[in-house]
């Protein structure tokens, strides 16, 4: 298994999706309604009608890796799931919850991937290479709740 993480890591240097610090990136406040008009305005300003995949930081700490037809709509999603209450049960309950759990200054890492096809396949080399705390804590969730 290890021989797929060098060869995914030296596919996404080549390609420029690693390291983050070559993306484009903005700092969210997560987890306040109060200020939740003003994290839209600064999404809007950064991703606008992009395509493509992001990355959630806290600290050193890589939370989530995402792909999206609309930045500007997952990420207003993810914003408003950090403080929005949701059912027990419903689809997406995960999300809720792990994001509901991730408040305070998060870094939102992005980059413009303009084919669906590209997106998955990316979205997928870097959750095996960065092993996103999402991904444990979906398992784990998930293993809880059936």
């Amino acid at each position: 298994m290890k021989s797929y993480n060098n060869k995914f890591k030296s596919f996404l240097k080549k390609h420029g999706f690693l390291p983050l610090n070559n993306w484009r990136f903005f700092e969210l406040e997560h987890g306040k309604k109060t200020i939740f008009k003003n994290n839209i305005n600064k999404i809007r300003e950064q991703v606008n009608k992009k395509s493509g995949i992001y990355v959630y930081k806290k600290g050193k700490r890589i939370l989530y890796v995402g792909k999206a037809v609309s930045l500007f709509g997952r990420l207003k999603s993810h914003n408003r799931e950090s403080f929005n209450s949701v059912p027990k049960g419903k689809k997406g309950e995960a999300w809720y919850r792990f994001f509901s759990k991730n408040k305070g200054k998060l870094c939102v890492y992005w980059k413009e991937v303009k084919l669906e096809n590209d997106r998955a396949i990316i979205e997928k080399m870097l959750e095996y290479v960065l092993r996103p705390e999402f991904k444990f804590f979906k398992t784990r969730f998930e293993g809880k709740n059936k």
